[in-house]
Formats: C-alpha cells, sequence, structure tokens
C-alpha cells in the first residue's frame, strides 16, 4: 500500500532521521519512536523504516540526549524561493484553505 501525506507518496518526501555515530553513545532511546523507524544492529541503534517517520516530526531528535540524531531543517517542508514549494506543502496549504471556507 503507498502511504501519503497530504495526498503526496511519503516516499518522495525526504524526511528521514540518520544518526550521527560519532557522537551516538549507543544509549538505544531512539528504540522507542512509536513508528518504528529505528532497530538495533551490531548493538548500536540504525534507521531501519525511515519511510515510516512521520513527516515534520523530531522527538527521535529531542530526546537524543547527544544529539546524533539528525533530520532535513523544517525549512525543507516550507519549500523555499530557490527551488520553490515543495509540492507537499502545497497540497496542505489547499487543504488549510479550504477548510477555512468550509465552515
Amino acid at each position: 500500500k503507498e502511504e501519503k501525506w497530504f495526498g503526496i507518496n511519503r516516499k518522495t518526501i525526504d524526511w528521514f532521521p540518520t544518526i550521527d555515530y560519532d557522537i551516538c553513545n549507543g544509549c538505544m532511546v531512539c528504540l522507542e519512536c512509536n513508528y518504528d523507524v529505528f532497530s538495533k544492529e551490531d548493538e548500536k541503534p540504525i534507521v531501519r523504516n525511515k519511510d515510516n517517520c512521520v513527516v515534520g516530526c523530531t522527538a527521535c531528535a529531542i530526546v537524543c540526549s547527544e544529539g546524533a540524531i539528525k533530520l532535513p531543517p523544517k525549512e525543507y517542508l516550507e519549500g523555499s524561493q530557490d527551488t520553490g514549494t515543495h509540492p507537499a506543502v502545497a497540497v496542505e496549504h489547499k487543504l488549510i484553505e479550504h477548510l477555512k471556507y468550509s465552515k
């Protein structure tokens, strides 16, 4: 089944964590993610299911005491004048406008 985020194929949205192993202390707190993004391999955490990551979520980066988990900047979701608006954001804005005027 193709997962969607505001009508956009989730696999086309580059929102997922990466782990900086130079500073990761191996505490495994990231494994507590409710969306099964992380797993353990060779006694260290890995990003196993990157497309399970909820677009815009930063919880894992917040709970990582060492700051080893990195995510794209929030601006990625907002688009920029140089690259244009990300399609998912454009759809989100249309949905918000629709909801505003459908009351």
